[in-house]
């Protein structure tokens, strides 16, 4: 049943935001079903994640063997410059911002300009790394992109 302002009408169970006996506040109660769809892409969601942050770690791991590669100044400063844009990316996604678009722009131009400059000629192990690594970021931005909240 609909409202004259477009509403849906609490006794029908609408939910939303809908106001609570005309004090002004707000009721958060989410419309039928959404709540446990919202619980189900934030899990899907996870899956990627956590992809993601275990070849992160393993990467790192890999790094601080002694003898390996070391990692100069500047491409440390372009991971954090990267992890921030990354960090926004996950909490925009999990959120269904619409910024979302700009963080994955910028976790691209960031990773492009790092796999281009500093990771040429890597070893297979760490190739192999970013590699699912990167699968996985681009799981997550896809996921959370074509997937609305």
């Amino acid at each position: 049943m609909r409202t004259k302002n477009g509403g849906r009408s609490r006794a029908r169970g609408g939910g939303g935001l809908s106001p609570i006996r005309g004090g002004g506040g707000f009721s958060a109660d989410p419309p039928d079903g959404s709540l446990m769809l919202l619980i189900v892409r934030t899990m899907v969601l996870l899956v990627p994640l956590l992809v993601f942050a275990k070849y992160g770690f393993l990467d790192t791991k890999l790094h601080k063997t002694p003898g390996y590669r070391p990692i100069s100044g500047w491409e440390h400063h372009l991971h954090n410059a990267t992890g921030l844009c990354e960090l926004a990316m996950f909490g925009f996604g999990f959120v269904g911002s619409e910024h979302l678009r700009w963080a994955v722009g910028a976790v691209l131009l960031l990773g492009a300009v790092d796999e281009y400059h500093f990771h040429r000629e890597v070893p297979a192990l760490e190739a192999d790394y970013h590699a699912k690594a990167h699968l996985a970021l681009f799981a997550f931005a896809a996921i959370a992109a074509l997937w609305p909240v």
